[in-house]
């Protein structure tokens, strides 16, 4: 067998078989942590996480208050390991999580009392573009100009911070540019959409 016909009959079918494989695989990842993945969560639409705020709002504003304590002592709630809480409070978020929905994703913004309760999220890496939705809590919020501020604590200093540009309705927010879209629900709450490319 010469080269011409090796490379035909064996060498080009290994390499589309490797090519389907690898297109498989992509598609695999792709509808298992892609653009559509809701975490196990049937909620995206901006109605039935209203529904959601007003049903859970006691365990809702219960986190948010154990938030505002705990960055007191220095405890981020899914920000960093060094200055993790201890693990029977860590087991009380999960718990009134729970509350709310299985498998939420909870989390505090690293600067203040502001949190956020994550439904809904994709994107194809973990440093590439992706998206998330869900209900976001901002301290002292008001609207300026078309966009939302909030009151930060930043090394005691109180300091307002842009939070995201104002919207109506997030249930398209995927054809919006990459940004951070903030739907008031009511005082100080707010539906999130943010997505980065």
């Amino acid at each position: 067998m010469n080269l011409k016909a090796f490379l035909f009959k064996i060498v080009l079918p290994l390499i589309v078989v490797c090519l389907v494989l690898v297109a498989a695989f992509a598609f695999y990842l792709d509808r298992r942590w892609g653009r559509d993945s809701s975490f196990g969560l049937e909620v995206s639409k901006d109605g039935q996480l209203v529904a959601i705020f007003h049903a859970h709002r006691p365990v809702f504003e219960k986190l948010q208050q154990m938030a505002a304590e705990d960055v007191r002592h220095g405890w981020y709630l899914g920000i960093s390991e060094t200055n993790k809480m201890n693990e029977s409070r860590l087991q009380e978020y999960k718990q009134l999580a729970s509350e709310i929905h299985a498998g939420l994703d909870v989390t505090m913004d690293g600067y203040g009392d502001g949190m956020r309760f994550i439904f809904a999220g994709g994107g194809t890496s973990a440093v590439g573009p992706g998206w998330v939705k869900g209900i976001e809590y901002v301290p002292e919020s008001h609207e300026t100009n078309g966009a939302i501020y909030g009151n930060e604590e930043m090394n005691g200093t109180n300091n307002q911070q842009w939070q995201g540009v104002v919207s109506t309705n997030l249930d398209n927010a995927q054809t919006l540019p990459a940004n951070v879209y903030l739907r008031p629900i009511e005082s100080n709450w707010f539906i999130f959409y943010q997505r980065s490319d």
